[in-house]
């Protein structure tokens, strides 16, 4: 089957994921595809740019969890190994395709979903879109970016907020904290994302991320993610404000392995490179995807994505 669809319009590629009965789910099938129309898009000298996008309402629900149920049956953790490895190198090969790349968000981008789009230059957002993190809730960690390109963009801190605590963030806040450079409604999103493509096309050297500080709305929650250990975090007394409350509970209501291995993946990750970090995340997966309860808890997700 093809998952991925391909236009060129003045110069523009528009490359989208197209699995829309499953969220535009992520398996090895959709990475090869992708990765291939890449490869064909980049080769192509009348295409100077290209927007990411997915079909339907969502842009892109992740990983496909109906894949690793089975892999979790079969215990086959090499397997496993093998997915999380292919879906860092397919980011990596969008961030950094010699030709610009803008993600185009209209839905719901979620765990891998925000890996895919934060891997593009740039990200254009309608309203209607989200972006979470909620593998920690399944006992596992955001392994293809997470980690390692969301601190780079929101500090250490925010990212462990965002992995932890799983918040749904919408496109205001995630301008505000610099998950998303641009806002444009529904209507327009494809025709503001081919225009600022257009604009890196033309200036390459502002293909390059800034990061922006932390929005002070979120200094507080900042100032607590920044404890210098899980048990500090959870220690902390937040009972004075409800949403630091909140987000204190998510994070004590996820195994604590999960959240040992992401301090150290995230707090490493400032000195390291994209490689690096990519690495030190493969390390982690064979022992949390052990951990029978996130077969039982992915067993119960899967069946929700598939029902998307």
């Amino acid at each position: 089957m093809t998952f991925i669809a391909t236009e060129v319009v003045n110069g523009v590629a528009t490359l989208a994921v197209n699995r829309p009965q499953s969220g535009n789910a992520l398996n090895l099938s959709v990475f090869a595809q992708l990765t291939a129309a890449l490869d064909e898009l980049v080769a192509q000298a009348e295409v100077h740019a290209i927007v990411l996008t997915g079909e339907g309402n969502k842009f892109c629900s992740g990983a496909d969890l109906g894949a690793f149920v089975r892999y979790l049956e079969a215990r086959d953790f090499d397997r496993i190994v093998e997915v999380v490895r292919t879906s860092q190198m397919a980011f990596e090969k969008i961030a950094s395709c010699p030709k610009p790349i803008v993600a185009a968000v209209g839905g719901a981008a979620v765990g891998g979903g925000v890996e895919l789009a934060l891997a593009c230059h740039r990200v254009v957002a309608t309203p209607p879109a989200s972006f979470s993190f909620p593998e920690t809730s399944l006992g596992i960690l955001p392994f293809s970016g997470g980690t390692y390109r969301v601190p780079r963009r929101v500090g250490p801190a925010l990212c462990k907020w965002i992995v932890y605590a799983g918040p749904m963030l919408p496109p205001p806040k995630a301008l505000a904290m610099g998950f998303v450079d641009e806002l444009a409604m529904p209507a327009d999103l494809m025709t503001a994302a081919q225009a600022t493509a257009r604009s890196l096309a033309a200036s390459p050297e502002s293909c390059e991320w800034l990061p922006k500080e932390p929005p002070n709305e979120l200094a507080a929650m900042a100032s607590l993610f920044s404890a210098a250990t899980v048990e500090e975090l959870l220690a902390a007394d937040v009972s004075a404000d409800r949403a630091l409350a909140k987000a204190q509970a998510a994070a004590a209501s996820r195994p604590p392995a999960t959240l040992q291995w992401g301090d150290k993946l995230i707090d490493e990750a400032g000195a390291q490179t994209t490689q690096q970090g990519a690495e030190a995340a493969l390390a982690a997966v064979p022992e949390l995807f052990r951990d029978p309860a996130v077969y039982e808890a992915m067993t119960r997700i899967a069946q929700q994505q598939r029902q998307s």
